[in-house]
């Protein structure tokens, strides 16, 4: 269940490794919410504003993260990058 202290820490994030992903987000109160199918993310990111209280929630496919809270500031050893070999070249579809 959402609620607005789920965020207080950032984003929820979760791994899909491109795998195919519906989730569902309802009120439950009424049979009417809404779905996102993310079928090539690496990661998809659900966050809404904190401390302030705002009367939304993102879901977002994500290719990539922030640095970690132990990051050595080295883009070498940067966690969840995506590294392209030279002339190579990602194709992120949204649709």
């Amino acid at each position: 269940m959402l609620n607005h202290e789920l965020f207080e820490h950032d984003a929820q994030v979760f791994e899909l490794n491109g795998d195919e992903a519906t989730l569902l987000l309802g009120n439950g109160i009424s049979e009417t919410g809404v779905s996102v199918h993310i079928d090539n993310a690496k990661y998809v990111g659900i966050w809404s504003p904190y401390p302030k209280e705002s009367p939304f929630v993102c879901i977002e496919p994500w290719w990539g993260l922030a640095d970690t809270v132990d990051a050595d500031g080295e883009l070498k050893d940067k966690f969840a990058t995506n590294r392209l070999q030279p002339q190579a070249s990602l194709l992120v579809s949204t649709n």
